[in-house]
């Protein structure tokens, strides 16, 4: 399986291995979109916990496409959830909630945390897992 990097963000290999390696037994050659679902099953607006991160990809002829990293917190008691922090790949945004749409040095700090900070949580095996291809 093969994922095209991004241009504009610095995406780390760590990142594209763990996708490789969690939807490689999954995804058929009619699959257009894959999206992963890494959630903290202790994650609650009361207790805290480790944020739920959204990862989507699409198929590009005969490679795959990162188009979004979305990290996201609790916003109520009943676990709606707001975008804390979005890497749009697909169009080349970085937000960040109560900063608004980041530029230059600010978008790929922000962007190489993000993901830098997802891969230590993975490693330390926090998440509850869900893999959808269509």
């Amino acid at each position: 399986m093969n994922i095209i990097k991004p241009t504009y963000l610095t995406v780390s290999d760590d990142l594209l291995a763990i996708i490789r390696k969690l939807v490689v037994d999954i995804i058929k050659p009619t699959d257009k979109y894959i999206n992963l679902s890494f959630q903290d099953t202790d994650y609650s607006y009361e207790k805290g916990g480790f944020h739920p991160v959204f990862i989507n990809l699409e198929k590009a002829e005969d490679n795959w496409r990162l188009i979004t990293f979305t990290d996201c917190h609790a916003i109520n008691h009943e676990g709606e959830l707001r975008q804390e922090i979005d890497l749009n790949f697909k169009t080349n945004e970085v937000y960040l909630l109560g900063c608004g749409l980041l530029k230059n040095d600010a978008a790929q700090s922000l962007c190489e945390l993000a993901i830098t900070n997802f891969i230590t949580y993975f490693e330390m095996d926090v998440y509850i897992i869900t893999v959808d291809a269509n």
